[in-house]
């Protein structure tokens, strides 16, 4: 009996010694997280954004939706994307807690872009994954917006905001 269980245990450790398991998790990602901010208040803000896309790609990024952040894909065969935004801005005249009554002032649409420049990076994760892109070093290179700040330079699943844009 201590003879093959021996056996059995040999054989099971030999097998998850020689098992080549690949690790094909990647950390890094391909867009940059925006977190939009009232530029009055200097705190997050939802933008009611009626479009949003990137120079030299014929795809809509979005289409009118109501956010406080947006992920922005980056183009891993250049060192910088340029966006457009298009929004509507809005004013709060007045607010009357009973009931609770918000007049709201919708202002003419506002088209705004930003260009974010970056460095890139590729690694073979293994040959039977495929390559890892990784983008660092982000920057702004051109806007129209009141302000933009870069949070976090580094492309990275676990940063929760790349850069604000102050609208």
């Amino acid at each position: 009996m201590k003879k093959t269980y021996q056996i059995v245990l040999f054989i099971f450790l030999l097998g998850i010694w020689s098992c080549d398991v690949e690790d094909c998790i990647s950390t890094k990602k391909s867009s940059m997280t925006v977190q939009f901010y009232s530029a009055e208040y200097d705190i997050p803000f939802p933008m009611a954004a009626i479009r949003g896309w990137a120079e030299s790609n014929d795809s809509i990024l979005f289409d009118t939706v109501y956010v406080e952040g947006f992920n922005f894909q980056l183009n891993p065969a250049t060192n910088s994307t340029k966006y457009f935004i298009d929004y509507q801005p809005y004013e709060i005249d007045t607010v009357q807690f009973d009931p609770v009554d918000v007049d709201t002032t919708w202002l003419d649409p506002v088209s705004r872009f930003f260009e974010v420049g970056y460095d890139r990076r590729q690694r073979i994760i293994t040959p039977d994954c495929g390559v890892e892109q990784s983008f660092y070093n982000l920057e702004i290179l051109d806007h129209d917006f009141p302000g933009i700040i870069i949070e976090n330079d580094t492309v990275d699943r676990y940063i929760e905001v790349n850069a604000k844009i102050y609208f």
